[in-house]
């Protein structure tokens, strides 16, 4: 066939080369719908995957003579390994605006059917603009990926794969855009690097290892480290950058909040640990009251012995679920007073009027074993009162009873037993040892010699990167610290010292507390006549416990009122 409609180059007879670069994407990009669609020939806008390309030498660098959206439309040559889409085997081109592809044209010397050879790539330290051509940016200049064209992309999204760490220059973006980039840290690099060395506290069944304390350590150690990761977002853009989505719209005071309920679990088991000392001690001082109760009373004294039990147990049951809120307070105290021995209370982060700024590189920062034996004291300080108190209103029914019936056989003994009445007494004394109560271990424990040692981790934490690791003993929670932290809390006010301790079975404070004899004619321990409001308030007690009824309410007057006349004691009767 021959003639001037035929034209040799389309067969290849002419083979012309271009060099150009892929225009601004909103040339281009609804060429491809975006949804899904049933109907292939009504939801397909154009013929497959095509790109607007600017050539070098066939168009000018300017928009003014030919425009973005007039360039023709180049198609793309796929690989034998990709396919052409039949039967399913097909592949989809990762071709961007800004990059230099490479090709010939098809229709030869008319130049308006380019195809798609190669891709030029990029190298990594290449400085890229962030305008398009048609947007107030040059061609043929390197352009970036995410480059701002002429309508904005909404669709468009960043991975952190492709976004770096390091600082960006003024006027470029902080994205990956070199062939040569392969090992350049990006941020899901860092994010999966905060991932696997995120510690976890390693739990042990052995009591006596006490792992809630390092658990708790653990959470405090991990909570400073996000805070500090929150409080160089504004600072670094590494920082900001790493932060993960979930945690980039909390404020510090969530991310404590989140932390003391974590801690709460922990702060379960301790407080686990001084209810059995507490019941250990109930167990202790009923034991030789008990001995010396009057046998015929003694099944009356056992069931009061079980429900002061129920009430210790309901008293700790109280204090569990009001945990997060006691560990989320002493949180708060405790970054208030950092933020206090900081000196700067000038510049405070934003998300919290709690958290202390930043400290000086080099300089001291709180160590996390520190911070955990100070909250677990000021836990443990905020609730003595409540435990103290409800310690006595737990035991003394039972003590007045046996007291009573010792007392109505003539027991010797009997006057001496409410001195135990009391409690536990001031705080630090003998009868309650905050460290001894933290590290309690019920003799149940002990009860089978024959059985095996629970085993546990030689680790405190573990990482999913580095696996487990521990602290030296040096770094470790000290429960004498432990226990000097709660006393300073009852010191400063924050809980109660021995002189504040309301006597649960009085009702009252400064008032005496009545003798047995005392409960039936209104003698106080020195022998004295009782006046008319102690006696009143001795009543009132004798009442509360239901050791007063109507007919020996009636008599205990009676015998008041013969004591209050004759100015003394029967010997007969009182002794």
């Amino acid at each position: 066939m021959e003639g001037s409609l035929f034209n040799p180059g389309f067969l290849g007879g002419t083979f012309l080369w271009w060099i150009g670069q892929v225009a601004d994407d909103s040339t281009w990009r609804e060429n491809i719908n975006e949804g899904k669609y049933k109907d292939p020939k009504e939801g397909t806008p154009g013929w497959g995957y095509r790109y607007k390309v600017r050539i070098l030498g066939l168009h000018d660098q300017e928009e003014d003579s030919v425009k973005s959206d007039q360039l023709p439309w180049a198609q793309v040559m796929y690989p034998v390994t990709a396919g052409g889409g039949q039967n399913g085997n097909f592949s989809t081109p990762a071709i961007n605006q800004g990059m230099f592809v490479f090709g010939f044209f098809m229709d030869g010397q008319d130049q308006q059917v380019p195809v798609i050879m190669g891709v030029l790539g990029n190298n990594a330290s290449t400085t890229l603009e962030s305008k398009t051509g048609n947007a107030g940016g040059k061609n043929f200049t390197p352009q970036s990926g995410q480059s701002k064209g002429s309508k904005k992309d909404k669709t468009k999204k960043v991975a952190d794969k492709e976004l770096r760490t390091a600082d960006p220059e003024e006027g470029t973006y902080p994205t990956v855009e070199g062939s040569d980039g392969v090992h350049q840290e990006t941020v899901e690099d860092k994010k999966t690097g905060d991932v696997l060395t995120r510690k976890h506290a390693i739990a042990c069944p052995d009591p006596q290892k006490n792992s809630d304390m390092r658990g708790i350590q653990t959470v405090s150690e991990m909570l400073s480290k996000k805070i500090e990761q929150f409080q160089k977002t504004s600072l670094f853009y590494d920082a900001a950058a790493g932060l993960p989505v979930l945690d980039a719209g909390k404020t510090p005071d969530v991310m404590i909040e989140e932390a003391s309920q974590e801690m709460s679990k922990y702060m379960k088991g301790i407080m686990g640990r001084v209810q059995e000392y507490t019941t250990d001690q109930f167990n202790k001082e009923l034991e030789p009251v008990l001995k010396i109760s009057n046998p015929a009373e003694r099944n009356r004294l056992l069931k009061n012995s079980i429900d002061g039990l129920e009430k210790i147990s309901c008293l700790f049951n109280n204090i569990a679920k009001g945990l997060p809120g006691l560990v989320l307070g002493a949180l708060l105290n405790l970054f208030a007073k950092k933020k206090s021995q900081s000196g700067d209370t000038s510049s405070t982060p934003p998300g919290s009027t709690a958290i202390p700024p930043l400290p000086p590189d080099g300089s001291y920062s709180p160590t996390p074993v520190c911070s955990s034996e100070e909250l677990v004291g000021e836990v443990l300080g905020q609730t003595i009162n409540q435990i103290m108190e409800g310690f006595d209103d737990a035991i003394a029914p039972v003590l007045y009873g046996a007291t009573n019936s010792s007392n109505s056989l003539g027991s010797t003994q009997g006057s001496n037993l409410l001195g135990s009445l009391g409690g536990f007494g001031a705080l630090g004394g003998l009868k309650f040892d905050i460290a001894k109560a933290a590290a309690f271990i019920g003799g149940v424990s002990e009860l089978f010699p024959c059985d095996p040692n629970p085993q546990c981790s030689p680790h405190d934490t573990h990482t999913l990167q580095g696996g487990g690791s521990g602290k030296p003993p040096a770094q470790q929670p000290n429960l004498a610290s432990l226990a000097k932290a709660a006393s300073d809390v009852v010191n400063a006010g924050g809980g109660v010292s021995g002189s504040d301790i309301k006597n649960a079975v009085a009702k009252k404070q400064n008032l005496t507390i009545p003798s047995p004899s005392s409960l039936r004619r209104g003698i106080n321990l020195d022998g004295s006549i009782m006046t008319e409001a102690e006696f009143a308030a001795s009543s009132a007690i004798a009442a509360d416990i239901g050791e007063v009824t109507a007919q020996s309410a009636a008599r205990r007057r009676a015998e008041f009122n013969r004591l209050r006349e004759s100015g003394g004691l029967d010997p007969l009767v009182d002794f």
